[in-house]
């Protein structure tokens, strides 16, 4: 590939890609986004596509797939920068790169497609999830009951996810009722898994809203340290309600924060909805 202006539109590419990463917030889209992120740049600076980019690429439009909700439309302008980008490279300079490659950058744009729609759906869903758990029309949750249905649950995607997790869940007074600790999880997150429970219920708020209000300027900027560091703000923990009531907290350690905190939400749609 020697034309400079199919290398310059394929940097282009790849700095709006990340910068649709940072624009996702929900969880699941940012860990598919993010995956193939860096496989994106080495692919389009060498004009080669492997085997296992394709495959791999392939593997994530599936499972994005699976859990989109295809009638949804999106229309960010970051995504319309990809399209047009991807667009202008598959027409205009078909010539300069090769035929997988051209193939490959049109399955990044309908992955970039999907993981929007993932975000705006878990958005709405997540709008849902907190009415269904704030109402008082559903039968009281006792989380001693439920502990190892949940502990399965985050052990279930956990494994979909392949990271090593810790799990702990505690009352409405910070107190453990059950802490999991999977084979080789690091030994840190023992400690950081109790304290992003402990945090969602000592707060009232889920740990990764509490991470933007201890940034600095913002009105908790310093309460980790303030707290002796008993709480974290780091995204993996969420409070429990049952009938509008606050009755525990969940915490998530081991992946990334992104990994900790979709394994935490998926923990809890399965408490909510089962």
């Amino acid at each position: 590939m020697n034309n400079l202006k199919s290398k310059q539109l394929l940097k282009l590419l790849v700095i709006c890609f990340n910068q649709l990463c940072d624009e996702v917030h929900t969880s699941f889209g940012k860990i598919s986004l993010k995956k193939i992120a860096s496989t994106l740049q080495n692919v389009t600076i060498d004009n080669v596509v492997s085997a296992s980019d394709a495959a791999y690429l392939h593997k994530i439009h599936s499972e994005l797939s699976a859990n989109c909700w295809q009638e949804i439309t999106v229309s960010g302008e970051t995504l319309l920068m990809i399209k047009e980008l991807v667009e202008i490279l598959v027409h205009d300079y078909k010539d300069d790169i090769s035929n997988d490659l051209c193939d490959y950058i049109q399955k990044v744009y309908e992955v970039a497609v999907l993981s929007e729609k993932i975000d705006y759906q878990e958005h709405i869903y997540e709008k849902v999830l907190q009415e269904v758990c704030h109402t008082q029309t559903r039968q009281s949750i006792d989380l001693h009951e439920k502990a190892t249905g949940l502990l399965r649950k985050s052990i279930e995607v956990a494994h979909e996810l392949g990271v090593l997790i810790v799990f702990s869940l505690v009352d409405a007074h910070g107190h453990v009722i059950l802490t999991y600790c999977m084979e080789n999880a690091l030994l840190v997150s023992q400690e950081m898994a109790y304290k992003k429970a402990y945090s969602a219920v000592a707060m009232k708020m889920p740990t990764r809203q509490l991470a933007q209000l201890t940034k600095i300027g913002e009105p908790l900027y310093q309460l980790e340290t303030m707290s002796d560091n008993t709480l974290v703000s780091l995204a993996g923990g969420e409070p429990i309600y049952s009938n509008g009531l606050l009755i525990g907290g969940l915490g998530i350690s081991g992946g990334s924060l992104e990994q900790d905190q979709y394994i935490a939400e998926k923990v809890l749609t399965y408490l909510y909805t089962e």
